[in-house]
């Protein structure tokens, strides 16, 4: 659910339920322990699936806690398919307003338009698989960001700057096999449903990274 300074550890909330109550219990009586996960951290990420109990009801608790250890918060969360019903999508979008409260940046990913993107028909079951999928990448690739450097080093503190301005954020990804291909993973990062659905234009902060390996 979170990680911390060195990316390396992490604190995981388990609790199978629907009720977001459930899981804001859940975290509340795991406090003092989450607090002395995040304590030393200098940026904190949380991922959940909302809709369900876990996700929904803890992470906004969760993030909660680096916001008043003055510790920036990143919180990237997907919202169910359609076809989960009404119920678990109010439970969700419920969940996004509680958490963008507290944390300085959030994400918000459908999971309907996640399929889109992939450009598939699949059914429920490995929709959760694609999912989980581009959310690992997009993850991973957030990581990479923060903790390698490059000829045009972006750093945890260029991060922390940009989450200064708080609010609703996107992230696009792109990748090429060489580098006559370098803008169409350019484009890829652009035009993916998950960014060209998001008006920039009035962004008040803006990370481009390239990496490029021999």
């Amino acid at each position: 659910m979170l990680s911390k300074n060195n990316f390396s550890d992490s604190v995981n909330l388990l609790a199978v339920n629907t009720d977001p109550d459930v899981g804001l219990k859940a975290a509340q009586e795991s406090e003092e322990q989450l607090r002395d996960a995040i304590k030393d951290s200098q940026i904190v990420i949380i991922t959940a699936g909302f809709g369900g109990g876990t996700g929904t009801g803890a992470s906004p608790f969760v993030a909660k806690i680096p916001r008043e250890l003055g510790i920036n918060c990143l919180a990237i969360v997907t919202l169910p398919f359609m076809s989960e019903g009404k119920m678990r999508m109010d439970y969700a979008l419920q969940g996004v307003e509680e958490i963008k409260q507290v944390a300085q940046a959030h994400i918000t990913l459908s999971n309907d338009l996640l399929l889109k993107g992939i450009g598939e028909n699949v059914g429920l079951f490995s929709g959760f698989n694609q999912s989980n999928e581009v959310l690992k990448n997009l993850l991973s690739a957030l990581v990479q960001m923060l903790t390698q450097t490059c000829f045009i080093n972006v750093d945890i503190n260029d991060s922390s700057r940009i989450m200064s301005f708080e609010g609703q954020s996107i992230l696009g990804v792109g990748r090429a096999d060489s580098e006559d291909f370098a803008l169409d993973s350019l484009a890829q990062a652009l035009n993916n449903p998950l960014v060209s659905s998001a008006d920039i234009s009035r962004a008040q902060g803006i990370i481009i990274q390239v990496f490029c390996k021999k």
